[in-house]
């Protein structure tokens, strides 16, 4: 998925508990969860995997990377976070192997926190245990749901999902019926681009969310309850819906078709093969879509939706104005490495994405850290934030330049170079 580091943001409040025995409490439950499954659910043992656990620039490994300056303690192994490494939730390459990295601190429920750890390790197998095409992580429609038809169906489908996650028999086959036809009415106003993303972040992301309630004891009638109580919550629906399309779509076909996961290498689409469960005379049938929606407060949901875009346009056009129109820092990075909340991002159409919490680095000692978001172009290659009142010289840098503005502090090796661009200024390497 591009050169992006994808930061999932742990929920729940820290523990009291002494943060390496936190960690070392999760970890053991975490492998007993893992060696209990003992690679049955995907051909591929779990509790082989090793985690990274960062706070600030440190990093605890569950192994011994062999790397100088790490300390071992008490089955941990702890040193500095590398210059380079932008800290997230999320797989990684270092010192020889595959990592699970996760951010600290852990979430304060148990289950939560387990769930967690198992999702990342599923990152690190899921290249070989079910190999994916890279896609535009928000490219061209993504703005689809951000909008209130995009976000209308989402939500009818995770309500029509919820339903049939705590029903059976016939019942479950109409709610997933209507899941489907709330889906199918909204890719018939998506771009392909946004379909093709849509399945595919079901695939890689929702697959791994699955896979942390699966071995960790999760039951559907739970996840059913989470659906509807923290799915509509997000900031955004942008990235953050397959956490919760994914994980029910695979429980469902849990319930009605056991061999599904056999099945994924030749049909990659959770949709597809849930459908291939009903019976031919609950036809999936988007005209019907509206008709649907009674059963699930459609004209509540569609008030609701329209009065949160009358203020949702304000903020768009306000962003737009800070980011897009007004004079910004552009950088453009040989990689864009950077980690960002997936909750909350908003999309500006043609002119990329504004990523909440984001945070780039590059291999020289290249840092910005954009507590209120960064612009992501739609070609992933310049990142943007308000130039504000820093104040630049044109020309390559002789020494390390170090800004602070509200909102994002950004520091540049010597070597870079600045360029002003009309009332913008574009930096590269």
């Amino acid at each position: 998925m591009r050169l992006a580091v994808i930061a999932v943001c742990a929920a729940g409040v820290a523990s009291a508990q002494p943060m390496p025995a936190r960690v070392r409490s999760v970890v053991a439950a975490t492998r007993a969860r893992e060696a209990a499954d003992g690679g049955r659910l995907w051909k591929r043992r779990l509790d082989e995997i090793p985690f990274l656990f960062v706070v600030d620039k440190r990093m605890l490994a569950t192994a011994d990377p062999k790397v100088a300056g790490f300390v071992a303690e008490d089955g941990l192994w702890s040193g500095a976070l590398p210059k380079a490494m932008a800290p997230a939730n999320t797989s990684v390459d270092w010192a020889g192997r595959r990592w699970a990295m996760v951010m600290l601190p852990l979430p304060d429920d148990d289950a939560d926190a387990i769930r967690l750890l198992i999702h990342e390790a599923w990152h690190v197998v899921q290249p070989a245990v079910l190999p994916l095409p890279p896609f535009e992580q928000n490219g061209a429609g993504s703005a689809l749901l951000d909008g209130p038809e995009g976000r209308l169906w989402l939500q009818l489908e995770w309500r029509a999902l919820a339903a049939a996650l705590t029903t059976g028999g016939r019942a479950q086959a109409e709610k997933i019926r209507d899941a489907l036809v709330f889906r199918q009415k909204r890719f018939a106003i998506a771009t392909a681009d946004e379909r093709r993303r849509e399945t595919l972040f079901d695939l890689y992301e929702g697959l791994a969310e699955y896979t942390g309630w699966k071995l960790s004891n999760g039951t559907p009638r739970q996840f059913a309850a989470t659906i509807l109580r923290d799915a509509p919550t997000r900031p955004s629906f942008v990235r953050s819906f397959p956490y919760f399309t994914g994980p029910a779509y695979a429980w469902l076909l849990d319930q009605r078709s056991p061999t599904w996961i056999a099945k994924l290498k030749q049909q990659p689409d959770l949709q597809t093969l849930l459908a291939a469960t009903l019976p031919a005379d609950l036809p999936i049938d988007p005209k019907q879509a509206e008709k649907a929606g009674r059963a699930y407060a459609i004209d509540e949901l569609r008030q609701s939706e329209a009065a949160r875009w009358q203020k949702r346009q304000r903020r768009l056009a306000e962003l737009r104005s800070r980011f897009v129109d007004g004079a910004t820092l552009r950088l453009r990075p040989h990689d864009l490495r950077i980690s960002f909340d997936p909750r909350d991002q908003t999309p500006l159409g043609d002119a990329g994405t504004i990523m909440a919490n984001l945070q780039w680095k590059s291999d020289a000692g290249g840092d910005l850290h954009a507590v209120d978001g960064a612009l992501v172009t739609p070609d992933w290659k310049e990142l943007r934030v308000p130039l504000g009142d820093a104040t630049l010289s044109a020309g390559r840098l002789t020494q390390p330049l170090h800004l602070t503005q509200p909102g994002w502090t950004l520091t540049l090796p010597a070597g870079w170079h600045l360029q002003k661009q009309s009332a913008s200024w574009l930096a590269t390497p």
